[in-house]
């Protein structure tokens, strides 16, 4: 797990780093902020309402929280791109039944 912290409140962003400094990334996987915005990684957020982890929070419920936040990124990542494949190939089939169905009718006019 490759992480990017990015924090408004300088406390916690320091807090952070120093729990996660062997999974500090700058290619990551997930970003770990205390605010909500728009990025191409899934976006951890951490605050007293935060649907994933809440203040104040300890190394291991930090940890735990990020695993269980990851395997359901990367389970619902492989379900897109499944989603994307079965899409892809239902077109193709689609287009195939198209040309069968036109060469038929050509070769019985």
């Amino acid at each position: 797990m490759k992480v990017a912290v990015e924090c408004e409140c300088e406390l916690m962003q320091k807090t952070l780093e120093l729990f996660l400094h062997n999974y500090l990334d700058e290619n990551p996987d997930i970003i770990i902020s205390d605010v909500k915005k728009e990025c191409k990684k899934p976006l951890f957020y951490i605050n007293e309402k935060s649907p994933y982890l809440n203040i104040p929070f300890s190394k291991e419920e930090l940890m735990y929280a990020l695993e269980e936040f990851s395997f359901v990124s990367k389970t619902t990542d492989k379900f897109t791109k499944q989603e994307n494949l079965e899409s892809k190939i239902s077109s193709l089939f689609d287009e195939f039944k198209i040309r069968l169905v036109k060469t038929i009718k050509e070769h019985y006019e």
